[in-house]
């Protein structure tokens, strides 16, 4: 126990194993661990909990089924993370344009957070979101990053 609490000091002929001011730089992301989701207050909310392995921030948007057609929003079978320039890129649609962001930070690993989703954002993110439907069906899509982005 004295040599992990006792500082290095030289590098050749190290006195102990504390090293000072020394950050490890977290490559992995955090796993998402789905707990449930309900409709909450009234049927135009979805509300989706979940946890992380890891702090970090989490952030949840819902997509129009396949089978709709002529959506203003992006489909569930339009998502693609091959360019992130074009409409419907996942990172950028899930994380929302600031209207329609909806987002839950995440300081304890394990701990229940809850996301509460009730507007779609438009395909290019610019546009006005739209109020989701009563008695219609979504994809609810939700993405995860340390607090550390890297």
């Amino acid at each position: 126990q004295d040599y992990v609490g006792a500082d290095v000091n030289s590098t050749s002929s190290p006195q102990g194993g504390k090293t000072s001011e020394v950050w490890v730089v977290d490559s992995t992301p955090p796993s998402m661990i789905f707990v449930a989701w309900d409709a909450v207050r009234d049927e135009e909310t979805l509300q989706v909990t979940l946890q992380l392995s890891e702090p970090g921030t989490v952030w949840c948007q819902a997509a129009e089924l396949s089978s709709v057609s002529g959506a203003a929003s992006c489909r569930e079978d339009e998502l693609q993370d091959s360019n992130s320039g074009a409409d419907c890129y996942f990172e950028s649609y899930v994380k929302g344009n600031g209207v329609s962001t909806f987002q839950a930070e995440v300081h304890e690993a394990y701990r229940d957070v809850e996301v509460e989703v009730n507007r779609l954002s438009t395909r290019d993110g610019l546009g006005t979101p739209l109020a989701l439907e009563a008695k219609t069906g979504y994809k609810l899509l939700c993405f995860a990053e340390d607090d550390w982005n890297i």
